[in-house]
C-alpha cells in the first residue's frame, strides 16, 4: 500500500500495479493495485508466453512507456479492456542482477506522452520497491523456516536440547520434557541433574573454543535419571551448531527397547530356549577363554560332564513333553546348586 500510494502521488497515474514473478508457476501475478488489498495469490495473472507489456518489461528488463495502449500491439487487449487502460509506464523490479517483477503506472483517462522525469521517477521507485519487497519476502521466508524448524522440533520423536556451555537448557522440545518425566518449561534447568553417567563428552563440547568447533561433535551412550527415579538408557548425538556461540545441540534417543531387543537376541543366541541354560555356543566360548587363561597362568581347570541316566526311556515311555519337564527341573536344580 505504501509503494502504491507513494508512486501514485509522484507520477499522478490513475492506477499503480505491483506485479511479481511467481517462480513456482512461472508467471506474473498482480499482487497489489489501488482499491484492492495486497494478495500474494494475485488479482490477475499473466503467462510469460502471452503478449503483454508487463511480460515484455520482465523479460527484457527495460522500462517501457506506451502513449496509446489501445492501438499498441505490445499490450494485452484483455488487460486494456479490464482496466480501461489508455496509457502505461512500467519499470522492472531488479534485485541482485535479476528481475523479480514489474511496477506500472496506468492512465485511464487520456493518452499520455511520458516525460524523461516521469521515467526516471518510476525507475527510482522500482528500485526502492524491489528492495522493500525483496526484504519483506526474505523476512517471510525466514519466519516460515523458523516455524517449520520449531514444528519439526516439537514433532520430533527424539528429545532435542539446546544447552549453554554449563549444560543449562536454553530450549527443549516436547519429547525432551516427556523423556525426563516432567511437565512445564525446562529452560534454566541444568541437564547434569538428570544424567546418571557420562557427562564428559557434553562438558568437552561446552568448553571447546572456536578453534575446536570443527571437531565439535560427539556420539555416546549414557543413562538419564527421570523425575520418577527410573533410569533410561539413551543414545546422545551432540554438536556445536553455531561457530560464534558456545551452545550445544543435543539429541537424546531412548534406547530402552533397542537394548532390550539386543539383550533378547543375545540371550536367544547363547541360551537354550527350553532350559534357559547357556547353550553349546556359549559353553565353548567360555571354555576357550578359561583354557587360554589357564595357559597364561600355568594352572589347570576342571570340566564336569553330567549325564541323565535312562533319559531316553522317559521320552519313549512318557513322551517328549514329560522329557522336557524333566530337563527343566534338572536345569533349575543346577541353577540353585551352582
Amino acid at each position: 500500500a505504501m509503494i502504491l500510494d507513494t508512486c501514485r502521488g509522484a507520477l499522478g497515474g490513475d492506477m499503480i500495479f505491483l506485479i511479481l514473478h511467481d517462480a513456482g508457476r512461472n508467471d506474473l501475478v498482480g499482487v497489489a493495485q489501488p482499491g484492492a488489498a495486497y494478495d500474494p495469490a494475485g488479482h490477475f495473472r499473466l503467462a510469460l508466453h502471452e503478449k503483454s507489456m508487463a511480460v515484455m518489461i520482465f523479460k527484457e528488463g527495460e522500462t517501457i512507456a506506451i502513449r496509446d495502449c489501445r492501438n499498441d500491439p505490445r499490450v494485452s487487449p484483455h488487460i486494456v479492456a479490464r482496466f480501461s487502460i489508455r496509457a502505461a509506464l512500467g519499470a522492472p523490479l531488479r534485485v541482485d542482477g535479476r528481475v523479480m517483477g514489474v511496477l506500472m503506472s496506468v492512465s485511464q483517462l487520456d493518452e499520455h506522452d511520458y516525460s524523461e522525469r516521469e521515467i526516471l521517477l518510476i525507475e527510482g521507485f522500482a528500485r526502492e520497491a524491489a528492495l522493500a519487497v525483496h526484504s519483506r519476502m526474505q523476512q517471510e521466508r525466514r519466519a516460515r523456516a523458523e516455524q517449520r524448524y520449531q514444528r519439526l522440533n516439537q514433532l520430533a520423536p527424539d528429545a532435542i536440547f539446546l544447552l549453554d556451555a554449563d549444560l543449562r537448557v536454553r530450549e527443549a522440545n516436547a519429547a525432551a520434557t516427556q523423556l525426563l518425566g516432567l511437565t512445564g518449561d525446562l529452560c534454566g534447568r541444568n541437564l547434569a541433574e538428570f544424567i546418571d553417567g557420562n557427562l564428559q563428552e557434553l562438558q568437552r563440547l561446552g568448553a571447546a573454543g572456536p578453534a575446536g568447533i570443527e571437531h565439535g561433535a560427539s556420539h555416546f551412550e549414557t543413562e538419564l535419571l527421570r523425575a520418577d527415579g527410573v533410569r533410561v538408557p539413551v543414545e546422545v548425538h551432540a554438536n556445536r551448531p553455531m561457530p560464534d556461540e558456545a551452545l550445544i545441540q543435543a539429541f537424546f534417543r531412548d534406547v530402552s527397547a533397542i537394548r532390550q531387543s539386543r539383550e533378547a537376541l543375545y540371550r536367544l543366541a547363547h541360551h537354550d530356549p527350553l532350559t534357559q541354560l547357556p547353550n553349546r555356543l556359549f559353553f565353548l566360548d567360555r571354555l576357550g577363554h578359561a583354557l587360554e587363561l589357564a595357559r597364561r597362568e600355568e594352572r589347570r581347570i576342571a570340566v564336569l560332564f553330567v549325564d541323565l541316566d535312562r533319559f531316553k526311556n522317559v521320552n519313549d515311555t512318557l513322551g517328549h513333553a514329560t522329557g522336557d519337564k524333566l530337563l527343566q527341573s534338572v536345569a533349575q536344580r543346577f541353577k540353585v546348586l551352582v
